[in-house]
């Protein structure tokens, strides 16, 4: 897009919005589409080329006009224009509530962890449950909170088990170093064996090189 182009288009906003900035703050929620700003709707409303607006190949300017104006409408219309949450804001907020209410994390038949409730509840996709930033806190949480059929753990008693647990891995480590160190032993006197066998067989061939020799020099005949 030309500086021109641009130009025109940051114009065209700007004087859109500010006239219907002088008609008040209801006359934007005919842009509203899912609780944000509406970027096609914008477009068609302002005049603006729609791939001014868009996120990835947009005017700046333009972009941050717009971006200024959906923040001013998230405050002035809270009820439609909603303040979008990350999945992880959203995952410490039902914390949070869980805390405060005493409530539990859901269960299945089988009484295991419900991912498919839990993520409704949350309201956010089940695949971002597994994700790197909220699956340790998930598992911690569930620890701490507990499920609806396993109560939570104290501090101390999550310690006690987490040493007891290192102590159980420190165990078999040792263990494995003690079977790795056996075999070590075991593969060094193999190799000591090999190198006694390879001398011999060298003297054992030299010797039978050096009487070949012999007989070829003297004409007699030498038994291999």
């Amino acid at each position: 897009m030309s500086v021109g182009a641009g130009q025109a288009n940051l114009e065209k906003f700007i004087t859109w919005r500010d006239g219907l900035l002088k008609k008040g703050w209801s006359a934007f929620k005919g842009l509203e589409y899912r609780g944000s700003l509406s970027r096609s709707k914008v477009s068609k409303a302002s005049m603006v080329d729609l791939n001014a607006l868009k996120p990835d190949k947009g005017n700046p300017a333009i972009l941050k006009a717009f971006e200024e104006l959906e923040k001013a409408l998230q405050v002035n219309l809270p009820n439609t224009f909603i303040v979008k949450k990350s999945a992880l804001e959203q995952y410490h907020d039902y914390v949070e509530k869980l805390e405060q209410t005493g409530g539990k994390f859901p269960v299945d038949a089988d009484g295991d962890l419900d991912i498919i409730k839990l993520a409704r509840n949350i309201g956010i996709p089940t695949a971002r449950l597994n994700s790197p930033s909220i699956k340790k806190q998930l598992d911690d949480d569930i620890e701490r909170i507990g499920t609806k059929l396993a109560q939570g753990k104290s501090v101390e008693e999550r310690m006690e088990e987490r040493l007891i647990k290192t102590s159980s891995e420190s165990s078999t480590l040792r263990k494995d170093l003690a079977i790795a160190e056996d075999k070590i032993v075991g593969l060094e006197k193999l190799n000591l064996e090999l190198q006694r066998q390879v001398r011999e067989l060298q003297k054992e061939s030299t010797e039978k090189d050096a009487g070949l020799e012999h007989a070829i020099e003297t004409g007699r005949r030498f038994a291999l």
